[in-house]
C-alpha cells in the first residue's frame, strides 16, 4: 500500500467481545502483525465510554458489535451512523450518508428500500469504514423434559411463558435388555432417508425413527398419529389437519406445519422415490413432480400446528396415503440421513450408531410424545443375515426376533415347545407376481402370454416352494381389500402342460431377495416351471439402484417382484402397479384404456362402486395376461421366550417395536 512499516494502530475492544471472541480477535491481530501492523489494545470500562472525546482522540479502530432493538435494517444503519442519533456517529458519519439513511426510513416500497440499504452497505464496506466479521448466533439448551421451547431473532428471544415440563417415564419401567433384530440378505440399508424407501423391510426399520401424520390400523383404515385431528371440507376436496401439541424431534425442535410442508414437498421432488407419485392428487403436486415448481400449491399453513391440503379432485383415502412411511415427517431443512446427528425424527427411538449396510443401533427417546413408550432401552438391527444365520442366532439367544427362515426351519420352530408360544402370524397385503413386458420382446404377443401364464400350476408351485408361509394368489388384489374375489382366478387358470411347449428365450429381472435366502427355492421352482412351458429364462438380480434403472428402461421380458401395499387400499395394487405413467410396472404393461379405468376407481367414493370397478380392472388384467399373480405371503415373526409385546400387523410397519420388551 506504500505505507512505511511498522504501522502502529490503537484499538478499543468492547469488554464482552474481548471475553467471548478472544480467539477471533487474536487471529486478526496476528494476521495484521504479518503485514507489519502493530496493534495495541485497550478495553474501556463500559459502553458509555465509547463515544467520549478522550477515547475517540486516542484510538484508530473499534472492535465491537450491535444487537438490533427491532427487526429492520434501519436499526443497523440509522441507529449506528446517523450524524445526529447514531451510536457510532463520532467514528463515522456524513451528510451524504444521512440523506441515504433518511430516504430509507421514508420509503414505503420494500424493493426500493432494499436497493437503498444495499447502497448504504456498499458505501460502508467498499470504503473499508466497516469490516463485518460475523453474525452472532443465540442458543438455549433445555433438557428433554422441556417442551415447546422456541427461540426468536428479536426480543423477547425466549418464550418462557409457553414452556411445558413433561414427565419422563423412569428407566426402571423398561426391560433391562436391548432386542437385536436380524434383517434379510438383499436389504441395502444404505440410508435412513424415508423418502427413498423401496422395500417394506426398509419401511419397518425407518418407522422406528420417523413417524407419519396417520397410521394404518385394523380394517384397512388410517388413524390420526402425528395429526391429532383430520377433517374434510369442500365435499372432500380439502383436508384440514391439526397437529399434536408438544411433539419434539430428537434434536429438541418442536414439530410444526412447516416441517410437514417441507417433508411432503421434499418427497415429491425426490426422483429416487417410487412412492412420490401417490401424492399426485394434491393440487400443485404435478408441477412439483415435473420439476416446474418447488412449492406445493395445495398446502396452506393456518398456524404453527394447523394446515390444509387441497386436492385436484376428491380422494376418499388421502389419510391412508399419508400413513406410508415414505411420507414420514422430518425437520425442515433436513438433507443428510446417514449420521446420527442428521436423522432426527419424532419416533420412539433415536439413532445412536448407524453403519450403512451393516448395523443400526437405536436408543430410547425419553421425550417421546406417547407416555410409557418405548418399552425397551434401545433396539439394534443387524443387516444382511441369511436364513441359517437367523436361525442360529435366534436359537442361541442373540436375536430376539426371527423371520425370513427357510420353510422347513420355520415349521421346525413352530413345533419346538421352547419357541412355539412366540410365533405370530397374519396375512399381509402383498402379492408376489410375474409381470410380462407387453411393449417389446416375445411377450408383446398376448396369445403367448395367455398360454404361458395358463401353463403354470400356481397352486402346486406355491405348495412346493413356500409351504404354509404363503397362500396361492387368485388375483392381483390380496384378501381383505375391495376388489378381491377368492372364487375367481384372474390369470393362470389353465394349469395343464402345453401340448407343444413354447420355445422362447427370455430375460427375467428379479429382486435380489429372490436370488438368496428363503425365497431362492421359490425362484428356482418358478424358473423350472417356465422351462417346462418352453420359456428358458436368463435371471438377472442386480442391487436395488441397478434394478430400478433396468426396470425403468424396460430392459427385460419378465419381471419377478413382490408388491407390498404402500397403503391398505386396492388403489395401491391397481394404480400403484399398473398405471402407465406412475405405476411401478405400468410403463411396460399398462395402457391408456386401463389408465382410465384406474382413475375412475381412484375417484369413486361408494364402497360398492369401488369394488365393482376393481373387479373390472382384475378382469382386464386377466384378459390380456398382463401379470401372473403367484402368492400372497403370510407375515410372521418368532419372538424369543424372553421377549414381550410382539404382535404382527398386516401392513408396514409389521412390528410395533416400541412395544417390545426383554424381561429381566
Amino acid at each position: 500500500c506504500g505505507i512505511e512499516r511498522p504501522v502502529r494502530v490503537r484499538a478499543a475492544v468492547v469488554s464482552a467481545y474481548r471475553d467471548r471472541f478472544s480467539p477471533l480477535l487474536d487471529a486478526v491481530v496476528r494476521l495484521w502483525a504479518l503485514h507489519g501492523v502493530e496493534v495495541s489494545i485497550e478495553v474501556p470500562r463500559g459502553l458509555e465510554h465509547f463515544d467520549n472525546d478522550e477515547l475517540i482522540d486516542r484510538v484508530d479502530v473499534l472492535f465491537g458489535g450491535w444487537s438490533a432493538d427491532f427487526n429492520d435494517p434501519d436499526n443497523f444503519t440509522h441507529a449506528l451512523f446517523h450524524s445526529a442519533e447514531g451510536v457510532y456517529r463520532r467514528y463515522h458519519a456524513s451528510p451524504e450518508l444521512d440523506a441515504q439513511l433518511e430516504a430509507g426510513r421514508r420509503e414505503p416500497d420494500p424493493e426500493t428500500r432494499r436497493e437503498i440499504y444495499s447502497r448504504v452497505e456498499s458505501s460502508l464496506v467498499d470504503s473499508a469504514t466497516v469490516v463485518p466479521l460475523l453474525h452472532e448466533g443465540d442458543l438455549r439448551v433445555v433438557t428433554r423434559r422441556v417442551a415447546r421451547a422456541e427461540l426468536s431473532a428479536a426480543p423477547p428471544f425466549f418464550n418462557y411463558a409457553d414452556l411445558e415440563v413433561r414427565s419422563v417415564p423412569p428407566a426402571a419401567g423398561r426391560g433391562s435388555g436391548v432386542p437385536v433384530v436380524p434383517l434379510p440378505v438383499g436389504l441395502s440399508l444404505a440410508t435412513l432417508d424415508p423418502a427413498t424407501i423401496q422395500m417394506d423391510i426398509e419401511a419397518e426399520v425407518v418407522s422406528t425413527v420417523y413417524e407419519t401424520l396417520t397410521r394404518s390400523v385394523e380394517g384397512a383404515n388410517a388413524a390420526p398419529w402425528l395429526a391429532r385431528a383430520i377433517e374434510t371440507e369442500r365435499h372432500g376436496e380439502r383436508y384440514h389437519f391439526r397437529l399434536r401439541e408438544g411433539v419434539l424431534f430428537h434434536d429438541g425442535r418442536t414439530l410444526s406445519a412447516r416441517d410437514v410442508r417441507y417433508s411432503l414437498e421434499r418427497l415429491l421432488r425426490e426422483e429416487r422415490s417410487s412412492f412420490r407419485w401417490q401424492l399426485s392428487p394434491i393440487r400443485g403436486a404435478a408441477e412439483v413432480l415435473r420439476g416446474e415448481r418447488t412449492e406445493l400449491a395445495g398446502f396452506k399453513i393456518v398456524s404453527r400446528t394447523e394446515f390444509t391440503v387441497d386436492l385436484e379432485q376428491p380422494v376418499a383415502f388421502l389419510p391412508v396415503l399419508l400413513s406410508h412411511p415414505a411420507t414420514a415427517i422430518v425437520p425442515e431443512g433436513s438433507t443428510e440421513f446417514t449420521s446420527p446427528a442428521g436423522v432426527p425424527g419424532t419416533g420412539p427411538f433415536r439413532v445412536a450408531l448407524f453403519e450403512p449396510r451393516s448395523r443400526l443401533e437405536l436408543e430410547a427417546n425419553n421425550a417421546y410424545w406417547r407416555a410409557g413408550y418405548p418399552r425397551s432401552e434401545g433396539l439394534v438391527f443387524d443387516a444382511n443375515v441369511d436364513p441359517r444365520g437367523v436361525l442360529e442366532g435366534f436359537r442361541s439367544g442373540r436375536y430376539a426376533v426371527a423371520f425370513n427362515l427357510f420353510p422347513e426351519d420355520e415349521e421346525a420352530l413352530r413345533r419346538d415347545p421352547a419357541f412355539a408360544a412366540g410365533y405370530r402370524e397374519t396375512p399381509c397385503l402383498q402379492t408376489v407376481l410375474l409381470a410380462f413386458n407387453t411393449r417389446r420382446g416375445p411377450f408383446a404377443d398376448p396369445d403367448l402370454r395367455r398360454r404361458v401364464a395358463g401353463a403354470i400350476d400356481v397352486d402346486a408351485l406355491v405348495r412346493r416352494s413356500c409351504g404354509r408361509l404363503a397362500a396361492p394368489a387368485r388375483c392381483l388384489i390380496p384378501p381383505g381389500l375391495l376388489g378381491h374375489d377368492s372364487l375367481r382366478r384372474t390369470t393362470g387358470g389353465i394349469t395343464r402342460p402345453l401340448e407343444e411347449p413354447e420355445s422362447v428365450e427370455a430375460r427375467c429381472l428379479m429382486r435380489p431377495l429372490f436370488a438368496v435366502g428363503s425365497l431362492s427355492r421359490f425362484r428356482a421352482d418358478l424358473v423350472a416351471s417356465l422351462a417346462a412351458a418352453g420359456v428358458h429364462v436368463e435371471v438377472v438380480a442386480p442391487d436395488a439402484p441397478r434394478w430400478n434403472e433396468l426396470r425403468d428402461a424396460g430392459a427385460a421380458d419378465l419381471f419377478l417382484l413382490g408388491w407390498n401395499a404402500d397403503y391398505p387400499d386396492p388403489d395401491a395394487f391397481a394404480r400403484g402397479l399398473l398405471h402407465s405413467e406412475t405405476g411401478w410396472i405400468g410403463r411396460f404393461c399398462g395402457s391408456p384404456a386401463l389408465d382410465r379405468l384406474l382413475e375412475r376407481a381412484c375417484l369413486a367414493v361408494e364402497p360398492e362402486a369401488r369394488h365393482d370397478l376393481y373387479r373390472e380392472i382384475e378382469a382386464a388384467v386377466g384378459r390380456d395376461a398382463l401379470v401372473l399373480p403367484i402368492f400372497h405371503p403370510r407375515m410372521y415373526r418368532f419372538g424369543h421366550p424372553e421377549l414381550e409385546g410382539l404382535e404382527v400387523s398386516f401392513v408396514s410397519p409389521f412390528v410395533a417395536y416400541e412395544e417390545l420388551r426383554l424381561g429381566r
